[in-house]
């Protein structure tokens, strides 16, 4: 009797610890969920929804600007990986949600939203500025609502970890915001990962992004993405430059020439090489006036390529060999994380060294993940470790006509059960 009460006490303090520990983890499960579903919907650029978690049930909550939208925005939301429910809230513009259902409005307020964005407007107009300079990340201007508003700050920690945010200068304006202000500001903010300096202002429904990059590709795939995610009836005007990566300049140190000495301290008499004689005979030529028949110096081919200047540094064959070694460096990046960490500073040294050695390099920047997750999610966050590690590159001083970036997606090389391992960027010569 006494050993049954002992395991059924023991049983009970393990389903305790086991319903504790879950209460305890459930607030980070929830976030991560919550996290996950917040980027799939800014890659299709419905930002008007706000989801809320609760264990694995999700609530899709806003007001959709379209029908389309709508269903696009269930569709992300369906397919992330860890929603085990659903319930769609979502309303169309002269619909509310009461009691858990969503039906027609039976009150107008008093100043309709049409109103209100056309006072807005003629007071200077709705807008919102984020300024990306290095790790500095700045926005300021309207949000719509205190949901815009933690919107833009979960893009931002997300996206841009560790970088100095200033909302300061985030301001809710309720009145005056255009359809689609919200999907249209996460959209923006979303897809300036790859640029180094960046301004980007919403006016209205007006776009405004100029800033630098370091590979056009670069370029390229920011104007794309945001133009194919943006609400319709958005205009965007895109101006971004290349610019080469700052890298500090070392000290010049000037050091003092010694006075030339006179040939026969030089060299001993008893070893005169032909490259000595070539010299000796110079120096008499020039101190000896010059007679009206032509001085002709015979010089040895390989005594005279010995003292001609080099033609520049050739490219090293030993270095260009090395591009092999690069597919045995790897990038490791954590969890749902597609920035480089500085303990892999060396392996981006390495590489970028034997890039920048070989005039011929081609080198293709390999993005994985592990399966974690949906294969959509995962192929975009592939995308963003590879750029993220061409990025790193080129802020080394490789060149960006010698790299690319791919992601591959999802992969279990090292196994199910090595999922960390799977999380990485591979090098590849071609």
């Amino acid at each position: 009797m006494q050993r049954l009460l002992i395991t059924a006490a023991t049983l009970a303090v393990l389903v305790y610890a086991l319903v504790l520990g879950v209460k305890l983890l459930a607030p980070r499960i929830e976030a991560d969920l919550n996290g996950r579903l917040t980027t799939e919907l800014a890659k299709g650029g419905q930002l008007w929804a706000t989801t809320q978690v609760q264990g694995r049930e999700v609530t899709l909550v806003g007001e959709a600007p379209s029908t389309e939208a709508q269903t696009a925005a269930r569709m992300a939301v369906a397919k992330v990986f860890g929603v085990a429910k659903l319930a769609d809230l979502t309303t169309l513009p002269g619909q509310v949600v009461s009691n858990g259902l969503v039906i027609s409005a039976t009150t107008v307020a008093a100043l309709s939203k049409a109103e209100q964005r056309a006072k807005a407007q003629a007071e200077g107009g709705y807008s919102l500025t984020i300024e990306k300079q290095g790790e500095a990340l700045k926005i300021s201007g309207n949000v719509p609502d205190a949901d815009a508003k933690a919107l833009l700050l979960t893009l931002a920690q997300t996206h841009f970890p560790g970088a100095q945010l200033d909302t300061a200068g985030l301001e809710i304006v309720a009145a005056g915001a255009p359809a689609g202000w919200r999907s249209a500001a996460g959209t923006v903010l979303f897809n300036l990962t790859n640029l180094e300096t960046a301004t980007a202002t919403l006016m209205g429904r007006e776009v405004m992004v100029s800033g630098t990059v370091l590979a056009a590709d670069f370029a390229e795939t920011a104007e794309s993405r945001i133009r194919e995610a943006l609400p319709t009836l958005y205009q965007v005007a895109f101006a971004v430059d290349t610019a080469a990566p700052v890298t500090a300049v070392a000290p010049i140190t000037i050091t003092p020439i010694a006075p030339i000495a006179p040939i026969a301290e030089v060299l001993p008499t008893e070893v005169v090489t032909a490259s000595a004689v070539v010299a000796a005979k110079a120096i008499d030529v020039l101190a000896t006036p010059a007679p009206k028949a032509e001085v002709k110096v015979a010089v040895a081919e390989a005594d005279f390529a010995a003292v001609q200047p080099s033609a520049g540094p050739a490219t090293n064959a030993a270095t260009c060999a090395g591009m092999a070694t690069v597919a045995q460096e790897r990038l490791m990046f954590g969890f749902d994380s597609a920035k480089v960490r500085k303990a892999d500073a060396a392996v981006v040294s390495r590489v970028a060294s034997v890039v920048k050695g070989c005039a011929t390099a081609k080198l293709e920047v390999q993005g994985f993940t592990d399966k974690t997750g949906s294969k959509t999610y995962n192929l975009w966050l592939s995308e963003q470790r590879a750029e993220a590690g061409m990025r790193a590159l080129l802020r080394q001083g490789a060149a960006s006509s010698a790299l690319s970036a791919k992601g591959y997606g999802e992969t279990t090389r090292f196994g199910k059960t090595q999922r960390a391992a799977n999380r990485r960027v591979v090098f590849s010569a071609k």
